[in-house]
């Protein structure tokens, strides 16, 4: 018997593993810890098919800043949480969560960059290969093409394809129809 719950308890632990990975937050600001920052903790949450579960003792202990937003991160996907529990998965930006610049941040639905406000609606649906954050009331956008390998630094570079700049509601101030090259110029 202790031979089959043993062997049991090998084919299962490695499934329970790759469900429940390492996440980092920031925790609540306390009395013993008035400037919190990213902790690492085992076992705090799971990402499913898309489905990010956050068990009840860590989404408690989440810090939530002035904005009612929290940063998250979970095997390699960073998220914005509420307290309600709801979610955003968002771009990873420079060691955290895609920022939002003038009011937007950006995500990838099914290969493609939508902008999303902080209640988590859609602003700009996912048309273009890749997007830069807004700034000045537009946003550098292509299509056609690529993200690179990460450099020995870990940073990402996006080349070929056309490229153009939209305003906020997903318009296109600059058509995309130049090089990356020839943009930054417009």
């Amino acid at each position: 018997m202790k031979i089959l719950l043993i062997s049991l308890s090998l084919l299962v632990s490695p499934l329970l593993a790759q469900e429940q990975e390492l996440c980092a937050y920031i925790a609540i600001e306390t009395p013993c810890n008035e400037y919190p920052e990213w902790e690492h903790y085992e076992n705090c949450a799971t990402y499913i098919d898309g489905e990010l579960t956050i068990y009840s003792e860590h989404l408690n202990s989440v810090g939530f800043g002035s904005s009612e937003l929290a940063s998250f991160w979970t095997q390699n996907q960073y998220f914005y949480l509420r307290k309600d529990g709801s979610y955003l998965a968002v771009i990873g930006h420079d060691n955290g969560a895609d920022i939002f610049q003038e009011g937007l941040t950006r995500s990838v639905l099914d290969g493609k960059i939508a902008y999303f406000n902080p209640a988590f609606q859609m602003v700009i649906p996912p048309k273009y290969d890749w997007g830069w954050p807004f700034s000045e009331g537009r946003a550098m956008v292509c299509s056609g093409c690529e993200i690179q390998s990460p450099d020995e630094l870990g940073h990402k570079s996006v080349s070929g394809g056309v490229w153009g700049y939209i305003d906020k509601q997903g318009i296109e101030v600059v058509p995309v129809r130049y090089s990356q090259s020839d943009l930054r110029s417009k």
